[in-house]
């Protein structure tokens, strides 16, 4: 496999930012780009402006709220949606998986809080994607987990909930058994162990400058994959672009397998 590269991103009303995404990927280029809060039907995705620059896309939406998208440079081969085993009482579009070659590409927004089943969702995809997707496959998860894994991701303890049992709340062992049976590595982690990198920041003018946020925001790749894991980022510039989303574009860049 060649150098490649994948983006995700939490683009909060992908109708209010297609400009943003757009630009993104012109100047950028990655190979990948998987998107949460699309807040699109199916039907009403701007398909053809993605498939304009070169983009293959697969999509999952029900409506204005959540949704997810996979926009890829070379073929997509199939897909399936949602997680086998979570009931969304919004019936929500939370995930959408593709395989682009060997490679299998799976992109998820997790519920924001356990009352709308944040705990249940993060299970039903581990036990999910342990049965679907067998051993040896090269794997990338990426989203909006909306979960800090460990202090390191966050600016304050106040800006979440329970932060004195943090991270042994129930959500943050769902995460962490997730990320365990699935055989996955944190692909930021491999080149930024420091804490302080956050992907998502309040939409106030002083936040970015500040840095205080929060890293919500994860891709996840398989050990093998995650070995040639080149570069990472957490992409400011699209903050500073009219009516932005409040995540940031976590970039990861893989080097070619030798």
């Amino acid at each position: 496999m060649r150098d490649f590269t994948v983006v995700s991103w939490n683009v909060n009303s992908l109708r209010a930012r297609l400009p943003h995404v757009l630009r993104y990927l012109e100047s950028r280029r990655p190979d990948v780009i998987c998107l949460q809060e699309t807040r699109l039907d199916d039907a009403d995705f701007p398909r053809e402006a993605f498939e304009e620059l070169g983009f293959h896309v697969a999509t999952h939406g029900r409506g204005r709220y959540a949704g997810v998208a996979i926009a890829s440079r070379e073929p997509i081969d199939g897909c399936w949606r949602d997680v086998e085993g979570f009931r969304d009482e919004r019936e929500a579009g939370r995930r959408i998986v593709c395989r682009v070659g060997a490679l299998w590409l799976d992109t998820v927004y997790v519920p924001t809080r356990n009352k709308i089943g944040k705990v249940a969702f993060l299970d039903a995809l581990r036990s999910d994607h342990v049965a679907r997707i067998g051993p040896g496959a090269e794997v990338i998860l990426a989203g909006d987990f909306n979960i800090c894994f460990d202090e390191r991701d966050l600016a304050s303890p106040t800006m979440i909930t329970n932060a004195e049992i943090h991270p042994a709340r129930p959500e943050d062992k769902a995460f962490r058994r997730l990320v365990a049976d699935a055989g996955l590595v944190d692909c930021f982690r491999t080149q930024r162990a420091e804490p302080g990198h956050y992907s998502w920041f309040p939409l106030t003018p002083w936040a970015l400058k500040r840095n205080y946020g929060m890293r919500l925001d994860y891709v996840f790749a398989t050990a093998s994959l995650a070995a040639r894991v080149r570069d990472v980022s957490h992409d400011r510039e699209p903050r500073t672009w009219e009516r932005p989303s409040d995540h940031l574009p976590v970039r990861i860049a893989f080097a070619q397998e030798r």
